[in-house]
């Protein structure tokens, strides 16, 4: 799958993002489009999907650095440190730190709610389960 984070600049992937998310928490994930986004966004369709695969990725624009976190609690994980700990390790440290993928950071009851009513975000993100038990295979037999 192409990086479509690089074309036209992260900071504009962020945005544009960022004001889908403001959206689809105000109004639900169904009730908003493509065009309303772009137009919130002051950009162009063309360039939403120049940056996002699918509409459901709007919303989940944080698994690819989901899937990377994980990677790399896995890769760079001291010899000593067994997988199951490691990862143990880094849900942890993301509590801490109150980070987005921990699922404490803040508006994580509209974000869950948008997400729990909508069916396309929930087959993402089955389908994005699948993603991650891939990428752990892979790193664990590396």
């Amino acid at each position: 799958m192409p990086n479509k984070g690089d074309r036209g600049g992260a900071k504009t992937r962020a945005h544009i993002a960022a004001v889908a998310t403001e959206l689809f928490l105000e109004r639900g994930f169904d009730d908003v489009t493509i065009a309303q986004v772009a137009a919130a966004a002051g950009v162009s369709k063309v360039t939403v999907f120049s940056h996002f695969d699918r509409k459901e990725d709007l919303l989940l624009d944080r698994l690819p650095e989901a899937i990377e976190v994980v990677r790399a609690a896995i890769s760079e994980r001291k010899q000593d440190i067994d997988p199951i700990e490691a990862i143990r390790q880094l849900a942890l440290d993301l509590a801490e730190q109150r980070h987005p993928l921990s699922g404490l950071g803040a508006n994580v009851e509209p974000f869950i709610r948008t997400l729990t009513g909508s069916p396309a975000l929930l087959a993402r993100l089955r389908a994005f389960e699948h993603e991650v038990e891939e990428q752990l295979a892979v790193s664990l037999n590396a």
